[in-house]
């Protein structure tokens, strides 16, 4: 089964995003920040990330840094609610 890790700061998104994936079959963790996210990745065996970008403490960019850093090549898809790219 595909293990799939879901950070967000919001309980609502983090449970939305999690009913919609395991209804589709995946096994869902989840993470409510970025630091929980760095933790989970350098421990659990993840298959994918769906990754809030606008999170207190530790962002969503800066966590895509840490872990390709660390040599995790996990896929990550990064999850924003903003409507345009500066």
């Amino acid at each position: 089964m595909t293990n799939i890790l879901v950070v967000d700061d919001e309980p609502d998104v983090r449970k939305s995003l999690k009913t919609a994936l395991e209804l589709e079959g995946f096994d869902v963790a989840t993470a409510q920040d970025g630091l929980q996210a760095v933790v989970r990745l350098s421990e659990d065996g993840v298959d994918a990330v769906v990754l809030d970008v606008a999170m207190p403490y530790v962002d969503g960019i800066e966590v895509c840094r840490r872990v390709r850093a660390a040599g995790n090549a996990v896929p990550i898809l990064m999850l924003t609610a903003k409507d345009a790219v500066d």
